[in-house]
């Protein structure tokens, strides 16, 4: 599985140039987002210990080419409309809000667990977690 991940993000990588002259940056932007969802959804029902594992692994590798063209696409676009002398702000804004702010949540998180008690089982609470572990402006966006 993290191979065709790995394949996939390379490909991405790859293609992110013609990608982008073909379609534009925002078109391409935004639809490399939902391609990336829906084949990672389309495999969700494929993860079955006999043949249909390889569908799964298939559509992982290629919701990853698209997910890391989206990336490569959308933080070229942010360091072409940045001015250069904040361009090192601007990173370190955008790995602050998306990464630093999970230590941050994280004893906020713990104390939650200890009076709650553990996370139900992935079965009963997938739905939930994408939200939970969201950066504060989407997890706002989710009403918590």
């Amino acid at each position: 599985m993290f191979t065709s991940e790995a394949v996939g993000g390379l490909i991405g990588s790859l293609l992110t140039r013609r990608i982008v002259a073909a379609f534009g940056q925002g078109r391409a932007t935004c639809a490399l987002m939902v391609v990336s969802a829906l084949l990672w959804l389309l495999a969700l029902p494929f993860y079955r210990a006999d043949w249909r594992f390889a569908v799964a692994v298939v559509c992982q590798g290629l919701g990853w080419t698209a997910f890391i063209t989206f990336k490569v696409s959308s933080v070229a676009y942010r360091q072409r409309l940045c001015p250069e002398p904040l361009l090192c702000r601007m990173t370190a804004t955008f790995r602050f809000v998306v990464w630093g702010s999970m230590p941050v949540r994280a004893p906020r998180r713990a104390a939650g667990r200890a009076v709650r008690g553990p996370d139900r089982p992935v079965g009963r609470g997938a739905g939930r977690t994408p939200r939970r572990d969201s950066p504060p402006p989407l997890a706002a966006a989710h009403g918590r």
